[in-house]
């Protein structure tokens, strides 16, 4: 049996990645032969960049930058490198940067206390 895992995040408590790898844990456990595909969602918000630059292979970079009450935060965004393009037969464009602002400025990066 072939079974896809491909779960979105589970806000405030598992990134994509995390949520895929516990059902195929789950799904291990209830079914001894099986394969299991994982391929985690994101919809362009916190869990993006992993989910895209692990989809594609990619590499990540953190970079310090303003957050969203002006204190430095590490931002963690991926660099996927693109493919020639295969009806043309040109070049790739090269490096492709991932980036999710919510890694810079989400509500997650803000305290409960400085919610307004």
């Amino acid at each position: 049996m072939r079974v896809l895992v491909c779960p979105q995040e589970f806000k405030g408590s598992l990134t994509a990645v995390e949520a895929a790898e516990a059902l195929a844990a789950g799904v291990r456990r209830a079914l001894a032969d099986v394969e299991i595909d994982l391929c985690p969602l994101a919809d362009g918000g916190p869990g993006t960049v992993e989910a895209v630059v692990r989809a594609m292979g990619g590499r990540f970079t953190t970079t310090n930058v303003d957050g969203p009450l002006g204190d430095p935060v590490a931002a963690r965004w991926g660099r996927v490198d693109s493919e020639p393009l295969p009806a043309s037969g040109k070049a790739g464009l090269g490096d492709i940067a991932v980036l999710e602002m919510a890694a810079a400025s989400g509500l997650v990066l803000v305290p409960a206390d400085r919610l307004d």
